[in-house]
């Protein structure tokens, strides 16, 4: 049997919302980046193993943070080889001239790939644009001409569709 009250209903006090919108936030960073899609195998490249989201949907300044979250690390690109290899495997998944998150920071005048082990010996940044200070980097996608597979810096604030991990055999 239902019972009905003749109490008003009663809007939750400014306390009240403050502490749920507290519980909603800290419930939203403990989860972390896996309400993401986890990054799909994409290819096999040596000691590599290169994994990508198609729906990424962050910008590259989070990129290490999700890579991690799922155990993997922001990808590094050591070699044209590799390069090839990963825009070839890209291009049929991959709108054109998009760009995909990689690895790759330019800071005080010098490259560093954030997987802390490869080294910065394979320079394919373009060279046709001007950086300053801290810029992260992404891999010109589905393009055809000079721009195709090149590195290119992305806009701190810049939402990238796709993203690029890597795993180390």
């Amino acid at each position: 049997m239902l019972h009905y009250s003749n109490q008003k209903p009663t809007f939750l006090s400014v306390f009240e919302m403050k502490a749920l919108v507290l519980i909603i936030a800290l419930s939203s960073i403990a989860s972390g980046y896996n309400d993401r899609p986890a990054p799909e195998l994409l290819a096999k490249v040596g000691q590599y193993a290169y994994f990508y989201n198609p729906n990424f949907l962050l910008p590259a300044t989070e990129l290490e943070a999700y890579c991690t979250s799922y155990g993997f690390l922001p990808a590094a690109i050591p070699d044209a080889a590799q390069n090839q290899q990963i825009y070839a495997a890209l291009y049929s998944k991959v709108e054109p001239f998009s760009v995909a998150a990689i690895g790759l920071k330019f800071n005080n005048e010098t490259f560093a790939w954030l997987d802390g082990f490869t080294k910065y010996e394979y320079n394919n940044a373009r060279n046709d644009t001007d950086t300053d200070g801290d810029q992260l980097y992404g891999i010109i996608l589905h393009t055809d001409g000079d721009l195709g597979g090149k590195w290119t810096p992305v806009s701190a604030k810049k939402i990238l569709r796709y993203a690029l991990c890597e795993k180390l055999s």
